[in-house]
């Protein structure tokens, strides 16, 4: 019986905090890092998905869903809820985790032969050559050169070419990056 009444008071305690942590829990803004990750228990799948600066993530059979206003344990309530309104998941079998934050805690995404990882973690004054590093190096086999796409205020896009090539001698070469940026290397095909 007194294990009993331990568990209770754990579960007790545990429903006071949850609900002390959602009291406090700040709507999320348009601008705000999302990312979302499903875990599919049934099918034994994890797949992540990251919100757009636009305030928007996309998910396969929800569409573009919008979060600005909500708060977080809200928005990740009504998307398990809608996957297993859909079916075939249950509430043992779907779990979706939400990272969030201020839009400085966007990464900064690299595509290319150029790195070992897609993304990099942001940090104030970063550059292209230091998200490379952080993103695990460059690999002996990727172009120095490339562009980074950066998404503006507007929804348009502007494309910034770089050449790290000379950037040990002249680090104007080297540009700074912002939370969000994705770095496009280009692709070297032959390497002597």
């Amino acid at each position: 019986m007194k294990h009993l009444s331990s568990i209770f008071i754990l579960l007790a305690l545990g429903a006071f905090v949850n609900a002390a942590n959602s009291a406090d829990e700040k709507p999320l803004a348009e601008n705000d890092f999302v990312r979302v990750t499903l875990i599919d228990r049934a099918k034994r799948r994890m797949d992540i998905y990251t919100a757009t600066a636009r305030g928007e993530v996309v998910l396969p059979e929800l569409g573009s869903i919008h979060f600005a206003g909500l708060k977080p344990s809200e928005f990740a309530t009504w998307v398990k809820g809608a996957y297993i309104e859909r079916g075939p998941h249950t509430a043992d079998t779907l779990n979706v985790l939400l990272e969030y934050g201020p839009p400085s805690k966007r990464p900064v995404r690299i595509i290319g032969s150029s790195v070992k990882r897609d993304e990099a973690p942001w940090s104030e004054g970063m550059t292209v050559y230091g998200a490379a590093l952080a993103g695990g190096g460059l690999s002996g086999f990727g172009s120095r050169k490339g562009h980074i796409l950066r998404v503006l205020e507007d929804g348009s896009t502007r494309k910034i070419q770089f050449d790290l090539t000379h950037s040990r001698k002249d680090p104007k070469l080297d540009p700074k990056v912002q939370p969000g940026d994705v770095i496009v290397f280009e692709e070297k095909w032959f390497s002597f």
